[in-house]
């Protein structure tokens, strides 16, 4: 008999045998070790007591990881990982996560649900939007291997604290930003390099990089764009601490991305970002 738990009431064992199973055919391997997985997924991007976990005589069979925080000033559930065993699939266990999942999620009192798909996982798509949701951005991530910038700005980088990254978000004030690249989630990540250029003592550019090359954040002031500072921000950081290649993430922000591609950067991974009103 199949039962659905939180995740909050099981090992972390099981969730992440759960995570393997149901990812053991994506469209790429994960080949996450467990250490990593607690971190990144249950530490950072999930809440246990949000997330779902689905039960066959005590073996893991499904797995369904939630987050909520204000998104856009809406409070908001996320699903941040989804999946079902290959081996048990075409048994509704997949609904029955998503039930539970949206349930909690009203009963949270969030207004909204957010959750990212592939481009290329078509039958995700189809599922999500039969529970309602709806696309509405594209989603890509970008890499590059090898990046190089030798321009030199006047100015001097400085380490800043988290504090200095969350006033350059509140400068943006209502522009739109994907969940992975909010103050929420920075927040969460530890071993972060935060890194910023001051001219005539006023911050003009900062860069929030995990030391694994992740850019969780990047900005430059607006009447200092198109002078390198960003650009030598990520050169310095890549030097500073060994990375050997960066990746950020982008939902529709064509300057970013425009940004990005002149800089080499190239699309990696292509999703949706998809939500439903609750």
């Amino acid at each position: 008999m199949m039962i659905i738990k939180k995740c909050n009431e099981v090992d972390d064992k099981l969730i992440y045998n759960a995570f393997a199973k149901g990812y053991s055919d994506y469209f790429f391997k994960f080949n996450i070790a467990f250490d990593l997985f607690v971190e990144r997924f249950l530490n950072n991007e999930a809440d246990r007591s949000l997330s779902f976990i689905a039960l066959e005589e005590g073996e893991p069979i499904g797995l369904s990881l939630g987050n909520i925080h204000a998104f856009g000033g809406v409070k908001t559930m996320r699903c941040g990982a989804f999946a079902v065993d290959p081996a048990h699939r075409n048994r509704k266990i997949g609904l029955k996560l998503f039930e539970a999942h949206i349930a909690l999620a009203k009963a949270q009192n969030c207004k909204q649900l957010y959750l990212e798909v592939l481009k290329v996982n078509e039958n995700a798509k189809r599922f999500y939007e039969r529970l309602g949701y709806a696309q509405v951005h594209d989603y890509r991530q970008y890499e590059h291997k090898g990046f190089s910038y030798e321009g030199q700005p006047l100015e001097s980088i400085e380490e800043i604290g988290i504090e200095e990254i969350v006033k350059s978000r509140q400068a943006l004030g209502e522009l739109y930003l994907n969940w992975q690249s909010e103050i929420f989630t920075i927040k969460h990540f530890k071993n972060i390099l935060n890194y910023g250029i001051y001219k005539e003592g006023k911050l003009i550019s900062v860069v929030s990089i995990s030391k694994n090359g992740t850019i969780l954040w990047l900005w430059t002031h607006m009447d200092e764009r198109f002078k390198g500072y960003a650009a030598h921000l990520l050169n310095y950081a890549k030097d500073k601490h060994g990375i050997e290649s960066l990746r950020t993430v982008s939902s529709n922000n064509m300057v970013y991305e425009g940004f990005l591609k002149k800089l080499g950067f190239t699309v990696s991974i292509e999703q949706y970002e998809m939500m439903k009103v609750i």
